[in-house]
Protein backbone atom coordinates (compact mmCIF):
# COMPACT_ATOMS: atom_id res chain seq x y z
CA UNK A 1 0.00 0.00 0.00
CA UNK A 2 1.21 3.51 -0.83
CA UNK A 3 0.41 6.07 1.88
CA UNK A 4 0.65 9.85 1.87
CA UNK A 5 0.69 11.95 5.03
CA UNK A 6 -0.21 15.63 4.69
CA UNK A 7 1.63 17.96 7.07
CA UNK A 8 5.05 18.71 8.47
CA UNK A 9 4.67 18.83 12.24
CA UNK A 10 5.26 16.45 15.11
CA UNK A 11 1.76 14.97 14.87
CA UNK A 12 2.28 14.07 11.21
CA UNK A 13 5.77 12.72 11.91
CA UNK A 14 4.38 10.44 14.64
CA UNK A 15 1.56 9.26 12.36
CA UNK A 16 4.00 8.59 9.55
CA UNK A 17 6.46 6.77 11.83
CA UNK A 18 3.75 4.42 13.09
CA UNK A 19 2.20 3.87 9.67
CA UNK A 20 5.61 3.20 8.07
CA UNK A 21 6.16 0.41 10.62
CA UNK A 22 3.23 -1.58 9.19
CA UNK A 23 4.08 -4.48 6.91
CA UNK A 24 1.09 -3.40 4.79
CA UNK A 25 2.88 -0.18 3.78
CA UNK A 26 5.23 -0.32 0.81
CA UNK A 27 5.87 3.40 0.32
CA UNK A 28 5.42 6.62 2.31
CA UNK A 29 5.05 10.11 0.87
CA UNK A 30 4.91 13.26 2.99
CA UNK A 31 3.49 16.57 1.77
CA UNK A 32 5.43 18.71 2.49
CA UNK A 33 7.10 16.75 5.29
CA UNK A 34 10.26 17.77 7.11
CA UNK A 35 13.87 16.64 7.51
CA UNK A 36 12.98 13.93 10.03
CA UNK A 37 10.28 12.51 7.78
CA UNK A 38 12.79 11.99 4.98
CA UNK A 39 14.07 9.00 6.94
CA UNK A 40 10.62 7.41 6.56
CA UNK A 41 9.78 8.26 2.97
CA UNK A 42 9.83 10.85 0.22
CA UNK A 43 8.93 14.47 0.94
CA UNK A 44 7.12 16.36 -1.81
CA UNK A 45 6.91 20.14 -1.57
CA UNK A 46 3.37 21.52 -1.90
CA UNK A 47 1.03 23.90 -0.11
CA UNK A 48 -1.15 21.74 2.16
CA UNK A 49 -3.94 24.32 1.84
CA UNK A 50 -4.08 23.85 -1.95
CA UNK A 51 -6.46 20.89 -2.19
CA UNK A 52 -6.02 20.61 -5.95
CA UNK A 53 -2.23 20.38 -5.73
CA UNK A 54 -2.35 17.78 -2.94
CA UNK A 55 -4.93 15.71 -4.84
CA UNK A 56 -2.80 15.94 -8.00
CA UNK A 57 0.18 14.50 -6.09
CA UNK A 58 -1.97 11.64 -4.77
CA UNK A 59 -3.27 10.89 -8.26
CA UNK A 60 0.13 11.15 -10.00
CA UNK A 61 1.81 8.92 -7.40
CA UNK A 62 -0.98 6.34 -7.22
CA UNK A 63 -1.54 6.88 -3.50
CA UNK A 64 -3.92 4.37 -1.90
CA UNK A 65 -4.64 6.34 1.28
CA UNK A 66 -3.93 9.91 2.38
CA UNK A 67 -3.85 10.82 6.07
CA UNK A 68 -4.41 14.52 6.79
CA UNK A 69 -2.93 15.91 10.00
CA UNK A 70 -3.11 19.73 10.11
CA UNK A 71 -6.30 21.51 11.08
CA UNK A 72 -6.28 24.17 8.34
CA UNK A 73 -6.57 21.89 5.29
CA UNK A 74 -9.24 19.85 7.09
CA UNK A 75 -11.28 22.97 7.83
CA UNK A 76 -10.81 24.07 4.22
CA UNK A 77 -12.27 20.76 3.00
CA UNK A 78 -9.28 18.72 1.78
CA UNK A 79 -11.01 15.43 2.63
CA UNK A 80 -14.17 16.56 0.81
CA UNK A 81 -12.05 17.44 -2.25
CA UNK A 82 -10.43 13.99 -2.19
CA UNK A 83 -13.85 12.33 -1.97
CA UNK A 84 -15.08 14.41 -4.93
CA UNK A 85 -12.06 13.18 -6.95
CA UNK A 86 -12.60 9.54 -5.98
CA UNK A 87 -9.49 9.50 -3.75
CA UNK A 88 -9.34 7.95 -0.29
CA UNK A 89 -8.43 10.19 2.63
CA UNK A 90 -8.52 9.75 6.39
CA UNK A 91 -9.69 12.82 8.29
CA UNK A 92 -12.89 14.67 9.07
CA UNK A 93 -14.93 16.39 6.38
CA UNK A 94 -15.11 20.19 6.29
CA UNK A 95 -18.32 20.18 8.34
CA UNK A 96 -16.93 17.82 10.99
CA UNK A 97 -13.65 19.75 11.16
CA UNK A 98 -15.59 22.86 12.20
CA UNK A 99 -15.72 21.42 15.72
CA UNK A 100 -11.96 21.93 15.99
CA UNK A 101 -11.60 24.90 13.68
CA UNK A 102 -14.27 27.14 15.20
CA UNK A 103 -14.50 27.45 18.95
CA UNK A 104 -17.78 29.34 18.58
CA UNK A 105 -19.29 26.50 16.54
CA UNK A 106 -17.96 23.89 18.99
CA UNK A 107 -19.43 25.76 21.97
CA UNK A 108 -22.82 26.06 20.26
CA UNK A 109 -22.87 22.31 19.48
CA UNK A 110 -21.89 21.43 23.07
CA UNK A 111 -24.51 23.73 24.55
CA UNK A 112 -27.20 22.48 22.16
CA UNK A 113 -26.50 18.84 23.07
CA UNK A 114 -25.91 19.29 26.81
CA UNK A 115 -22.17 18.54 26.75
CA UNK A 116 -20.42 19.92 29.81
CA UNK A 117 -18.17 22.83 28.90
CA UNK A 118 -16.85 26.04 30.38
CA UNK A 119 -18.88 29.22 30.14
CA UNK A 120 -18.40 31.37 27.09
CA UNK A 121 -19.94 34.54 25.76
CA UNK A 122 -19.87 35.49 22.08
CA UNK A 123 -19.85 39.09 20.85
CA UNK A 124 -20.55 40.74 17.52
CA UNK A 125 -19.75 44.18 18.93
CA UNK A 126 -16.15 45.02 19.93
CA UNK A 127 -17.14 47.72 22.46
CA UNK A 128 -19.57 45.36 24.20
CA UNK A 129 -16.82 42.69 24.40
CA UNK A 130 -14.33 45.20 25.83
CA UNK A 131 -16.87 46.37 28.40
CA UNK A 132 -17.48 42.73 29.41
CA UNK A 133 -13.76 42.00 29.80
CA UNK A 134 -12.78 45.35 31.33
CA UNK A 135 -15.69 46.94 33.20
CA UNK A 136 -15.53 50.70 32.78
CA UNK A 137 -12.99 50.46 29.94
CA UNK A 138 -9.42 51.77 30.07
CA UNK A 139 -8.42 55.31 30.89
CA UNK A 140 -5.31 57.37 30.25
CA UNK A 141 -3.65 54.85 27.96
CA UNK A 142 -3.06 52.42 30.83
CA UNK A 143 -3.21 48.73 30.16
CA UNK A 144 -6.18 47.15 31.86
CA UNK A 145 -7.13 43.67 32.91
CA UNK A 146 -10.07 42.23 34.72
CA UNK A 147 -9.18 41.15 38.22
CA UNK A 148 -11.15 38.86 40.44
CA UNK A 149 -10.42 38.78 44.11
CA UNK A 150 -11.38 35.66 45.96
CA UNK A 151 -11.55 35.75 49.71
CA UNK A 152 -12.53 32.59 51.47
CA UNK A 153 -12.96 31.45 55.00
CA UNK A 154 -10.92 29.16 57.19
CA UNK A 155 -8.29 27.13 55.36
CA UNK A 156 -6.76 25.52 58.43
CA UNK A 157 -5.09 28.72 59.55
CA UNK A 158 -6.90 29.41 62.76
CA UNK A 159 -9.80 31.21 61.11
CA UNK A 160 -7.74 33.93 59.42
CA UNK A 161 -8.71 33.17 55.81
CA UNK A 162 -6.38 33.01 52.85
CA UNK A 163 -3.66 35.57 52.32
CA UNK A 164 -3.67 37.36 48.96
CA UNK A 165 -1.68 35.75 46.17
CA UNK A 166 1.74 37.29 45.50
CA UNK A 167 1.51 40.19 43.09
CA UNK A 168 -2.26 40.63 43.48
Amino acid sequence: MKLMVVGSGGREHALGWKLAASNLVDEMIFVPGNAGMRELGECVEADVNDAGAVADIATARGVDLTVVGPEAPLVEGLVDHFEDKGLTAFGPTREAARLEGSKQFAKSVMERHGVSTGRAKMFDDFDAAREYVVPGGCEGGRSCRRQRRHHSGNHGRGGRGSPPLPGR
